[in-house]
């Protein structure tokens, strides 16, 4: 039985998987690999918060007085986080499909803790290889 993931990249790594997560990131009807799913995850984080951080430097460094340009940081950091929690919902469509789940799944989010760890097992599954969902070519 071939154990390759033939969905992921052939590398998956922080760097990587951050490209094609944000390369792909307003497409849900696709596949996505755990290890890119979750490597993904990670850099997107962390690349959210370092432009929010630096974002919120800039805020706290203008004088009160400079109310457009608070605005601007403000609106950034709006945007950084509106794009963030798009990749984050359309990753996870992506990686539902992979293990052959559809998107409403995602309905459990609803409910509060509860929905939280349902979807994180779903999330943690490996993948189910006949499904009915396209790989889109990664690299």
């Amino acid at each position: 039985m071939d154990n390759k993931v033939w969905n992921e990249s052939e590398k998956p790594g922080i760097f990587k998987s951050t490209r094609l997560f944000y390369k792909n990131l307003f497409v849900g009807a696709s596949r996505c690999g755990r290890a890119d799913y979750w490597w993904s995850f990670l850099g997107s984080t962390l690349f959210t918060a370092a432009l929010i951080a630096v974002l919120l430097l800039i805020l706290f460094a203008l004088p009160i007085s400079d109310w457009y340009w608070s605005a601007v940081c403000g609106v950034g950091m709006a945007l950084c986080f509106g794009y963030y929690l798009i990749g984050l919902f359309n990753g996870s469509i992506r990686r539902l499909h992979d293990i052959g789940f559809r998107a409403w799944w995602l309905l459990l989010l609803l409910i509060p803790v509860v929905g939280l760890v349902v979807i994180i097992i779903l999330l943690c599954l490996p993948q189910k290889k006949d499904n009915r969902f396209p790989q889109l070519i990664s690299e």
